[in-house]
């Protein structure tokens, strides 16, 4: 064969290699696009979990200790003990003011025991003397009319009509001072009321500023990060501790175009790193409202004139499904995640 010819030959050889392996890739990318047209994946995910930080709600010194770090604790469960004694003090104060305050109520009327009905005795006393007065001042102001038209008549003396002015006067002061009573007894009942309410109060805070003392897990969990120690001085709203929930959860941050179809309860396939060849099952809960920029300190502004486009990114949050029991998911560990579309 000459050289010409073999010359000939070489670039329609090649022409042909590049044309099958352009048809190769074309069905490859074809196969794959039909095979992933209705999942989308993403190793941009991590296990969360629920973390609950436990403060003091009242200061003091720290009595006990009751748990240690890493330790699995029930709803409930007495975690720091702060020392009560100043509280007690407290309580029993607020007692003694309550006490006094039933004994000043016992006397203006005020009923001594809660939701009991009211019964104002003093109010009932004054209100029954305004009765009496009332009624003694209608017989004065009769007689005193009578004993007008009498004098008009003369068929009574002066010292007869004096007499009965004078007792007519003073029905009408005692009935003046009988309202008075009234007015001052009703002020007294409110008064004392008042005073027992304000009491009960004072008690029911001083009580719960004991029970604060005692500071208790409030869900399931494993404690992490103890900042308590016997004998150290805590305030209110220092923390002490904090709870990681033992349910975890998969928090997978999609790119903007593979969110279009995905919605809460699709199926999803979660691969921890920390449990190579095991696959989770899990269920979509949730898409976030907004990309993860959109929560960071400095969001992007765009309209700065600085613009650069970068695919955003979603947070979707998935509910694990049918954990074994053997394999605890810690939060953090990273994870790769498939959801189904279907």
């Amino acid at each position: 064969m000459s050289t010409a010819a073999a010359t000939k030959k070489s670039p329609t050889k090649l022409y042909l290699a590049l044309g099958l392996v352009a048809l190769i890739a074309a069905g490859g990318y074809g196969a794959f696009h039909v095979v992933t047209a209705n999942r989308a994946n993403t190793d941009d995910a991590q296990l969360e979990a629920d973390v609950v930080p436990l403060g003091a709600r009242v200061g003091g010194a720290v009595l006990h200790v009751l748990v240690s770090d890493n330790q699995v604790v029930k709803k409930g469960d007495l975690i720091v003990e702060i020392d009560p004694i100043d509280y007690e003090a407290r309580v029993a104060q607020a007692e003694a003011e309550l006490e006094a305050a039933l004994s000043l109520a016992e006397t203006s009327g005020v009923a001594p025991k809660k939701d009991a009905p009211t019964n104002a005795a003093a109010v009932n006393a004054a209100r029954a003397n305004m009765s009496r007065t009332d009624a003694e001042f209608r017989k004065a102001d009769a007689d005193l009319q009578r004993a007008k038209r009498l004098r008009t008549d003369r068929a009574i003396s002066p010292v007869e009509f004096e007499t009965t002015q004078n007792t007519y006067d003073k029905a009408r002061a005692a009935q003046m001072q009988a309202a008075a009573q009234i007015k001052v007894a009703e002020e007294q009942h409110g008064v004392a009321a008042a005073k027992v309410k304000s009491a009960e109060a004072a008690l029911l805070q001083a009580r719960n500023q004991l029970a604060y003392t005692k500071i208790v897990a409030p869900r399931d969990g494993t404690l992490s990060k103890i900042a308590a120690q016997e004998g150290q001085l805590v305030q209110p709203g220092q923390m002490v501790a904090q709870i990681v929930d033992n349910r975890a959860f998969v928090v997978a941050n999609f790119k903007e175009t593979q969110v279009g179809r995905m919605k809460p309860g699709q199926a999803a396939e979660i691969e921890v790193d920390a449990f190579p060849g095991h696959k989770f099952e899990g269920k979509v809960e949730s898409l976030s409202a907004a990309t993860g920029a959109r929560f960071s300190m400095l969001p992007p502004d765009n309209a700065s004139g600085n613009f650069v486009k970068v695919v955003q990114r979603v947070p979707v949050k998935i509910l694990l499904e049918k954990t074994p029991p053997d394999m605890i998911l810690k939060a953090g560990l990273s994870a790769d995640v498939t959801v189904y579309f279907k």
